[in-house]
């Protein structure tokens, strides 16, 4: 295993208590929001910040572990870094950046492999001032790689790049991943990082891992209010009985499923249909409410209606003309029972 790691640390009043691990040739994200802790679980495996108790061990080998006193410093741990800034030595050459680490341990690795496997054949006398965005990234892995690691640490590896760059480093960064024989962390908060280059991911919350799992899975079956408003959308909790749910803030759902007992629902914006008269046709769901909230996102507007249950629709810009939608609007609302997914709680 590259990482098996129980993290239990606090930073100023900040308290940390996470269980991560990552597989030889798997990538793993940590997703979350700001001050969730996950840049201090990528310091501690690294040996920026030793832990309080608990332990980490890389490749099995325990380099953190307070109870019996174990402690590897960073520049021992096999463990690649790539910082959100990349942090490349201005005064040196991509060459010379890349060198840097076995330089530094003096070891004699052929960094070669890297120049071309990141196509930095070009590149190799330029500055790091004289270089792009996507072109520092990826000096800046070819220099963690460089140092033959067991483990690479990847902090917001493209949250330094513009919009129109990020894409397409984002698809590279998956292939070199793919090829890269030992596990990878990525911190991020983006979904889509998370989405395009994990395959599994870890959603870190205020210090505590508070979902895992497969990446299609976590995506697709979200279990905290965070993540759902992350993927855009929407979850309810409650219970089942004969496929109409109970709302546990108040109101009811009727759906497909056949569970029974308290569940998570989870509602996708775009099934849901707005019409300025009751509508007639299959949808089992059909109800009249409030809008109480517009805002726009990307090329369509999420309508926020009111409860119970609290729910949000999307609709297109000129259907928000059509219908004449403003904030107080009496408006029909309609959900398929199928568009529903219902998962045990």
């Amino acid at each position: 295993m590259s990482v098996n790691a129980r993290i239990i640390t606090r930073v100023g009043d900040f308290h940390l208590d996470a269980e991560i691990a990552c597989e030889p040739g798997e990538t793993v994200a940590l997703l979350g929001p700001n001050g969730a802790g996950k840049s201090t679980v990528l310091r501690t495996i690294s040996g920026l910040l030793p832990i309080d108790d608990g332990y980490i061990r890389i490749d099995a080998t325990t380099v953190d572990e307070p109870a019996t006193d174990a402690f590897i410093p960073p520049e021992h741990r096999r463990a690649g870094m790539v910082f959100q800034d990349y942090l490349l030595f201005p005064h040196m050459t991509v060459r010379q950046n890349v060198e840097f680490g076995p330089r530094n341990q003096r070891k004699d690795h052929n960094v070669a492999p890297w120049i071309d496997a990141l196509d930095l054949g070009d590149l190799l006398n330029r500055k790091p001032a004289q270089l792009s965005g996507g072109q520092a990234q990826r000096v800046a892995l070819a220099r963690a790689l460089a140092t033959d690691p067991r483990l690479l640490l990847l902090d917001e590896p493209l949250a330094a790049l513009d919009a129109a760059t990020k894409a397409k480093v984002r698809g590279d960064l998956r292939h070199y991943l793919q090829a890269f024989a030992h596990g990878t962390v990525i911190v991020t908060h983006d979904p889509l990082d998370a989405l395009v280059l994990a395959d599994r991911i870890v959603v870190l919350e205020n210090g505590r891992v508070t979902q895992h799992g497969p990446t299609a899975q976590v995506a697709s079956e979200p279990r905290t209010d965070y993540l759902a408003a992350l993927l855009g959308v929407t979850l309810i909790r409650g219970s089942v009985h004969d496929g109409v749910i109970a709302c546990d803030g108040g109101g009811t759902l009727i759906s497909s499923t056949s569970l029974s007992g308290s569940v998570v629902a989870v509602i996708r914006p775009q099934a849901i249909s707005l019409h300025t008269n009751k509508p007639e046709g299959s949808a089992r769901n059909v109800w009249q409410t409030t809008v109480a909230a517009i805002d726009a996102h990307h090329d369509q507007v999420r309508i926020g209606l009111a409860g119970p249950p609290a729910l949000t629709a999307a609709v297109t810009p000129a259907a928000v003309a059509e219908l004449a939608i403003a904030p107080g609007l009496q408006i029909w609302a309609s959900l398929k029972a199928t568009d529903i997914a219902v998962y045990a709680s």
